[in-house]
């Protein structure tokens, strides 16, 4: 087992843990630009329409996984953070930067106090509890998603050089296989707590802005 651990192959599973946040990506992203494309068409700026919309979003979502639980969560704070981006949008977004940021120190500190592992596979029950399934360490994807559909709303017309996104593109690419391929150079290395609480505090929203801009590339047609 140990020694499969270190092939290539074995990648795809200890990796595999990033697709939930590609998930939690997805569900910030159409939460608030599925909001914000609601309020523009009809129009409205009442509790009414809030309530409904946030009633229809929400109670979508039966807690069967720690997944469903954890999105449960964040659709919680959802009103907040919609209603502030559409009336405070810098602030807004910068305020949910600082919320990544925190999320991420969070991860960092727990992980050395801890001695947590970087891999979900090998995590004891703590790491599974306090980061894995956490709502606080797994919501940077999220909050991430949440900003990209607001620039995605009011992005579509956005014009990118061919050089710029020929760059943009590269660096996506090249960050994902990074953060991919970083899981075998771990697994054939001895425990580092110092390495391991910087992976699991950059990771997931790095992992994020990678998808996040093949996705706004694409949405304002500059996928190919």
């Amino acid at each position: 087992m140990v020694k499969w651990k270190q092939n290539i192959e074995f990648t795809l599973i200890t990796a595999g843990s990033l697709a939930v946040d590609t998930f939690f990506l997805i569900s910030g992203l159409l939460l608030s630009y599925g909001y914000l494309k609601f309020k523009s068409t009809f129009r409205k700026n009442n509790v009414h329409f809030f309530g409904a919309f946030y009633f229809l979003r929400f109670f979508k979502c039966v807690e069967q996984s720690w997944y469903l639980a954890v999105d449960s969560q964040l659709y919680l704070i959802s009103p907040i953070i919609l209603l502030n981006l559409e009336n405070r949008p810098l602030k807004t977004c910068m305020a949910c930067i600082a919320a990544c940021l925190i999320s991420g120190f969070y991860a960092f500190i727990i992980t050395i106090k801890n001695n947590y592992t970087a891999f979900f596979i090998e995590g004891s029950r703590g790491y599974y509890q306090f980061i894995y399934t956490a709502a606080f360490a797994r919501m940077p994807p999220w909050l991430i998603g949440v900003v990209l559909g607001y620039l995605i709303f009011t992005n579509q017309r956005i014009r990118i050089p061919k050089a710029a996104n020929l760059f943009l593109w590269f660096s996506c690419v090249s960050l994902m296989t990074y953060i991919i391929l970083i899981h075998l150079v771990l697994t054939r290395n001895e425990y580092d707590p110092l390495v391991a609480a910087v992976f699991n505090s950059c990771v997931r929203p790095a992992w994020a802005l990678g998808v996040g801009m093949i996705i706004f590339s694409c949405v304002t047609g500059h996928g190919g």
